[in-house]
C-alpha cells in the first residue's frame, strides 16, 4: 500500500477521502482487515486505478505519475482517478508493441521542430510545415472545424491526439512525449469549447517539441516551460500579421468592447480570453483591457466555458473519431492487417467494443473534419 500511494502521489488521508471514510477507519482496516474484505479491496484498487491483486503483490507497482507543470517546480502529483486512467491509457498506447514498428522518428514533432530554438521560430516553422496560411485560417467556418484541421495535421507528425474527460482541477491537457515512440496528447474536454481545446493542443505540441512529458493548464503559468509553451501556442495560432489583419477589420478601440472582441475571436478562431491577451500583447488593446475582462467575468459566466451537451445520436464511429482521432485508427488498422493484434487486444487497449471496431477503423481515416462528434466519454 505504501508503494502504491507513493506511486500515485497521494497520502493515506487523501485515499481515505476518496473512499469516503476517515483516515482512522482506513488505517484500522489496513492493520486488521475484516473477514469480509472483498468489497473494500475493490474500492481501494479502484481508487488507486490498479487491479485487485496489486494490493497483495510484493513486486508489482504501476509506473510513477507524470510531472505537473502547473507547479513552479514540476513534479509528479496526486491526480484523481479519471486523470490517472487517461494517463495510463496514453502510456499503454505509446508502449504498445503492436504499433511500434510504424513510428518514423524523423517525422516526429521533436524532429521536425528541432532546428528552431525559440517558441517564435518554432511557431512560424510549424505553420509552414502543416501548410497553414492566414487566409485558410480565416476561411474556416468556425473554431470546431479549424481545431479538427490542426488536430489532424498534428496527428500526421507521429502523434496521437485523444479527447477525454477528467477533472479540470487536474489540468486541461497532458502530453506523454518521446523521440522514438508516438507522442500521446490528451485534451481534457470537460467544459472546453473548441477554441480552448485548440490553444491547449498547440500548448501540448510544444511540450512534444521539448520532449517534456507532463500535465498542463495554459492559464496556470509558474515556470519557464509553460511560458514557452504558451508563447508558441499564441504565435502559432495568432501570428502578429494575422492579428493585425483581423484587428483592422474588427477592433475599433484600444479598450475592451465585447462585441468587437467576439468578432475578432470568431475570425481568428481563438477563445475570447486568448484573443484578449493576444490583442494586449500585440498592442491593439491597452493593459487595462485585462482588468476590464476580469471584471466582466466576475459578473458573468465565462463564455469560453459554455458548451451545450447532448443532442441527436449519430453513428457510433463518429464518437470514436472524436475521442481517439484519425492517426490512432490508421495505426491500428495497419496492426490488424499485419496480424499484430486481434479484436480482443484492441478492445483491451482502447475500450472500443468489437462490434464498433470495424466501422471506426474503416471510416476514421477517410472522415471529413465535421464528422467527429463529442459523446458522453469525449
Amino acid at each position: 500500500m505504501d508503494r502504491l500511494l507513493a506511486t500515485r502521489g497521494i497520502s493515506e488521508t487523501e485515499l481515505a477521502r476518496r473512499l469516503k471514510t476517515s483516515k482512522k477507519e482506513l488505517t484500522a482496516w489496513l492493520v486488521d482487515p475484516p473477514k469480509r474484505k472483498e468489497g473494500i479491496i475493490k474500492k481501494i484498487a479502484s481508487a488507486l486505478v490498479v487491479p485487485d491483486f496489486y494490493l497483495f503483490a510484493e513486486d508489482l507497482t504501476p509506473e510513477k505519475s507524470i510531472p505537473d507543470f502547473r507547479l513552479a517546480k514540476p513534479a509528479p502529483n496526486g491526480y484523481q482517478r479519471a486523470t490517472i486512467r487517461a494517463i495510463e491509457f496514453a502510456r499503454q498506447v505509446q508502449d504498445d508493441p503492436a504499433i511500434k514498428n510504424q513510428i518514423k522518428p524523423s517525422n516526429s514533432l521533436a524532429s521536425k521542430l528541432e532546428a528552431y530554438n525559440t517558441p517564435s521560430k518554432a511557431a512560424s516553422a510549424f505553420r509552414d510545415i502543416i501548410e497553414l496560411s492566414e487566409t485558410d485560417q480565416i476561411e474556416f467556418k468556425d473554431a470546431r472545424l479549424f481545431y479538427a484541421h490542426v488536430r489532424r495535421k498534428v496527428e500526421q507528425c507521429e502523434t496521437f491526439v485523444f479527447q477525454m474527460h477528467f477533472p479540470p482541477e487536474d489540468g486541461i491537457g497532458l502530453a506523454l512525449t518521446s523521440k522514438t515512440k508516438f507522442n500521446s496528447i490528451v485534451i481534457n474536454t470537460t467544459s472546453q469549447i473548441p477554441a480552448r481545446r485548440l490553444f491547449t493542443l498547440a500548448h501540448e505540441v510544444y511540450h512534444c517539441k521539448l520532449n517534456l512529458t507532463g500535465v498542463s493548464d495554459p492559464e496556470i503559468v509558474k515556470n519557464n516551460v509553460e511560458q514557452q509553451c504558451n508563447q508558441f501556442a499564441a504565435e502559432f495560432l495568432a501570428p502578429k500579421s494575422l492579428v493585425k489583419k483581423i484587428a483592422d477589420q474588427t477592433i475599433k478601440s484600444d479598450s475592451l468592447d465585447l462585441e468587437q472582441l467576439r468578432k475578432f475571436s470568431s475570425l481568428i478562431k481563438l477563445s475570447l480570453t486568448a484573443s484578449l491577451y493576444r490583442l494586449v500583447e500585440t498592442g491593439h488593446y491597452k493593459e487595462t483591457a485585462v482588468a476590464q475582462w476580469m471584471s466582466y467575468l466576475k459578473a458573468n459566466p465565462n463564455p469560453d466555458f459554455s458548451q451545450k451537451q447532448g443532442g441527436r445520436r449519430v453513428e457510433e464511429w463518429k464518437y470514436k473519431l472524436a475521442k481517439y482521432g484519425t492517426r490512432f485508427a490508421e495505426a491500428y488498422s495497419a496492426a490488424f492487417q499485419q496480424d499484430r493484434i486481434d479484436d480482443y487486444e484492441f478492445y483491451r487497449i482502447s475500450g472500443i467494443k468489437p462490434k464498433y471496431q470495424s466501422d471506426y477503423l474503416t471510416h476514421a481515416p477517410l472522415a471529413s473534419l465535421s464528422d467527429a462528434e463529442d459523446g458522453a466519454d469525449a
